[in-house]
Parts: structure tokens; C-alpha cells; sequence
């Protein structure tokens, strides 16, 4: 289910790895960067709360500040809506939504606790870890040789083209 979440959220945004990741500073996300919403009321991130959620309620989720482009654009500090669809198993929200009911953080301490973590708490993915974990998704889609090749910065387009050529097969 960890790594289930991971996978369905850069699936869904094309983060970049040092925005989920322990890199030496503490920029990573954080679980008050998702805010759950039954219709516009935000929904308090309890056990009671989240056993409200279902089919057709959101999921805003606020990325870290992070880089510009080319055109000094900032990609980041931006909200991004996700909507639960429960007969999706690659839908981010619907994930999310199992993860967070699978392990509860108090919600006083959602500022604290990273938003993915590998043993569901507090602590992020470390950086070389997640690095890992690419190679064992990469592999098993693309093969080793071009799995060499790729970066968590490609996770979303290489995953994606890779499953869609299974599924045409």
C-alpha cells in the first residue's frame, strides 16, 4: 500500500523524487499538504472523518515550492485536485485515502509527518531508497538495460507508455 501510493501520485503529477524524499533538508511534503473535502467542507483528518469519504469527494493536495522553468514560472505551491474513484486502482485519491485510514497521524501532527513514507509514519522515503525502488518498477516494465536510462523525473511518462504498451499487447 506505501509504495502503492507513491506510484499512483507520480502516475498522477510527475513529482519530482526530491519533493517526496529526504534529501538532508526538511522541504519534503507533509500530510497537511493534503486536505480531504466532502462537497466544498474540508473534512477533518481523523478516523471519523476520513470513514465519511467516498466516490466523488476531493483530495486537494498543495505541492511544495519547488523549481521554476525556463521562463522563471514557479511550478510549485500550487493546488491539485484529485477526485476519489474507488473502481480505479490507480486512482491517486481512492489510494490515498486507504493509506491514511491504514495508518493514522493525529491531526496535530500532520505538519510534522511526511506524506509517503515506507513504514506508513512520520519518516520520508530516503532518497537513495526511492532510487531503488524506480529501478525494481522500471525494470519490471522496461526491462534493465533501458531502466539505466531513467530518472524518478520520468517516472510518470516511462511507467505510463510502458503499461500502455502491455495493455494493447
Amino acid at each position: 500500500l506505501n509504495m502503492l501510493a507513491l506510484v499512483t501520485f507520480c502516475l498522477s503529477t510527475g513529482m519530482r523524487r526530491d519533493e517526496w524524499t529526504n534529501t538532508g533538508d526538511s522541504s519534503f511534503m507533509r500530510r497537511a499538504n493534503f486536505t480531504w473535502f466532502k462537497g466544498k467542507l474540508e473534512v477533518h483528518p481523523n478516523a471519523s472523518g476520513l470513514a465519511t469519504l467516498g466516490d466523488g469527494d476531493l483530495l486537494r493536495v498543495k505541492s511544495n515550492p519547488s523549481k521554476c522553468d525556463r521562463d522563471n514560472l514557479e511550478w510549485g505551491a500550487k493546488d491539485m485536485w484529485f477526485r476519489i474513484d474507488g473502481a480505479n486502482p490507480l486512482n491517486f485519491a481512492a489510494v490515498y485515502l486507504e493509506y491514511e485510514s491504514t495508518y493514522p497521524c493525529e491531526p496535530n501532527e500532520r505538519a510534522t509527518w511526511a506524506a509517503f513514507s515506507p513504514a506508513g509514519g512520520p519518516a520520508p522515503y530516503a532518497y537513495s531508497t526511492a532510487a531503488s525502488h524506480l529501478t525494481t518498477l522500471m525494470c519490471a516494465t522496461i526491462g534493465a538495460e533501458e531502466a539505466k536510462a531513467r530518472s524518478w523525473h520520468a517516472f510518470r511518462v516511462t511507467i505510463a507508455c510502458a503499461l500502455m504498451a502491455r495493455v494493447g499487447k
